[in-house]
């Protein structure tokens, strides 16, 4: 079984280039179209996280 604690970890610490790349990725390879609200919360997260440490 997969380790979600660690892979929660490496989706917050993505940047916003990588969220759009997996994105693609998702949506290209997978047939998986992620909402762009969950795409953009996602690198708001990151982006907060940076201005607030």
């Amino acid at each position: 079984m997969a380790d979600l604690k660690a892979f929660a970890e490496q989706l917050v610490g993505l940047t916003v280039k990588e969220v759009n790349e997996l994105a693609k990725i998702l949506k290209e390879e997978y047939g998986i179209e992620p909402a762009a609200a969950a795409v953009a919360v996602a690198a708001g997260l990151r982006c907060c996280s940076c201005s607030r440490g």
